[in-house]
């Protein structure tokens, strides 16, 4: 029964991608087009000016990014020789807040982990992997903010307490960042 759950949810999650919607791209060339995108289980794009027109192919060497269904989708590059990693924007400033979902089919493969990434619970699920932005350099937070990433934050102690204090959560990502962007002068 698992497994036909998991064969489920794989498929409703291959058609949610199989589907083109109203959308903008935004070229390297500081350019922008609107048509229909459908976004590519892998990375990039499907792109189309209309719905009897040909079909146009773009990964990240073609474009930033691309809004649809009201989000913002953006390759974000680091210093690192990694490749540029395909997020959602949640949250722009001094600081940038982005996420991924994480597909997990609640499967144990043979380390007894799950496969595909993190579960919460039992079964079949997505979560949410957060990344921050900071002086170009992209930073992957996780799930919630650990200690060793409170050193981002250090020119805010009031932040800082603030977090001690749990007046922020460790998973509240958007608040503790909007409040960074908005209430902390970094150039002192």
């Amino acid at each position: 029964m698992k497994n036909i759950f998991a064969l489920f949810l794989l498929l409703s999650f291959t058609v949610l991608y199989a589907q083109y919607s109203p959308g903008t791209a935004y070229f390297k060339d500081n350019s922008t087009s609107e048509g229909l995108i459908k976004v590519k289980m892998f990375e990039g794009i499907k792109f189309k000016l209309k719905e009897d027109t040909e079909v146009v192919d773009y990964t990240s060497k073609q474009i930033k990014g691309y809004d649809v269904k009201g989000w913002q989708f953006r390759y974000v590059e680091s210093n690192s020789s990694d490749k540029p990693k395909f997020l959602k924007l949640i949250l722009e400033g001094e600081i940038s807040l982005y996420n991924s979902e994480v597909y997990s089919s609640g499967l144990p493969n043979s380390n007894g982990s799950s496969q595909g990434g993190i579960t919460f619970g039992i079964g079949p699920g997505t979560s949410k992997i957060y990344f921050i932005k900071v002086n170009d350099e992209l930073i992957k937070l996780g799930t919630k903010l650990k200690k060793k990433h409170l050193t981002i934050f250090e020119n805010c102690p009031t932040l800082i307490e603030k977090i001690k204090n749990k007046e922020f959560k460790k998973w509240d990502f958007y608040d503790i960042i909007e409040y960074y962007n908005e209430d902390c002068n970094s150039d002192e």
